[in-house]
C-alpha cells in the first residue's frame, strides 16, 4: 500500500530533489549509456511519477552527462524554495523560472517549473501566453503566479498543510519571478537581500 495516499500498490512519494527542476526550466539535455548503447533524454521527459523508480533510465543505465543550452545574453533564472527551517534541505516546495528577454526587458520565452508538490517535478504550462511581448512585472506577474497556482495540488504526504503548501506556489512564484526581473531579491524573513536590519 502506498503511504502517501493510502490506496494502491504505487508509491508517489513527493520529489524533493532541488537540482531537477532547474534542469528542467533550462532546457537541459541528460546523456544516459548503458549495455545497449548510448541515448539522451530531454530533463522535462526523465521524470515519472513512480516514487520508487522515479526515472525512464533503465537499471543497467547510468548517467554520462548533462546539456545545458547556452541562452542568449538576454537569458535569466531564479530558483526559489520553501522548507520548513533553513537547516533541512528537504522541500514543502520548489520552484526553477527560466525567461529570455530583449533590450528592452520584453519577454520573449519563459518558463517555469515547481517540485516538491508531486511525484515528479511539473512544468508550468500556459505562461509564454501570458508574459511573451510584455515587461515582467506588476499583472503579468501576478496572472502567471495564479495560472501556476490553478495547476499545482500537493499531495498530502508531509505534516504541513496541503492547502497552505498550495497557497505558497502564488508566493514562490511571485518571488522567483521579481528576482526574474531584476527587481531585488527578499529573503526568507521578508526583508530586501543586504539591507541593513
Amino acid at each position: 500500500m502506498c503511504h502517501v495516499t493510502k490506496v494502491g500498490k504505487k508509491c508517489v512519494a513527493a520529489h524533493s530533489a532541488d537540482t531537477p527542476p532547474n534542469l528542467i526550466a533550462l532546457g537541459a539535455t541528460l546523456a544516459l549509456a548503458g549495455p545497449g548503447g548510448a541515448r539522451e533524454i530531454p530533463a522535462a521527459e526523465f521524470f515519472v511519477t513512480d516514487g520508487i523508480w522515479n526515472t525512464r533510465r533503465a537499471r543497467d543505465e547510468v548517467l554520462t552527462g548533462i546539456r545545458i543550452p547556452v541562452g542568449g545574453p538576454g537569458r535569466r533564472s531564479a530558483y526559489r524554495k520553501l522548507r520548513q527551517r533553513h537547516s533541512i534541505d528537504f522541500p514543502l516546495l520548489s520552484v526553477a523560472v527560466t525567461g529570455d528577454f530583449d533590450e528592452n526587458e520584453v519577454v520573449e520565452r519563459i518558463g517555469g517549473v515547481v517540485s516538491a508538490l508531486g511525484a515528479r517535478p511539473r512544468v508550468l504550462a500556459g505562461w509564454n501566453e501570458i508574459a511573451v511581448g510584455r515587461r515582467l512585472a506588476g499583472r503579468v506577474i501576478d496572472a502567471l503566479a495564479d495560472r501556476a497556482y490553478a495547476q499545482c495540488r500537493p499531495l498530502e504526504n508531509i505534516i504541513v498543510d496541503a492547502e497552505w503548501r498550495r497557497a505558497m506556489v502564488r508566493v514562490y512564484v511571485k518571488r522567483a519571478l521579481a528576482e526574474l526581473a531584476g527587481e531585488t531579491p527578499v529573503t526568507a524573513n521578508g526583508s530586501a537581500a543586504g539591507a541593513r536590519p
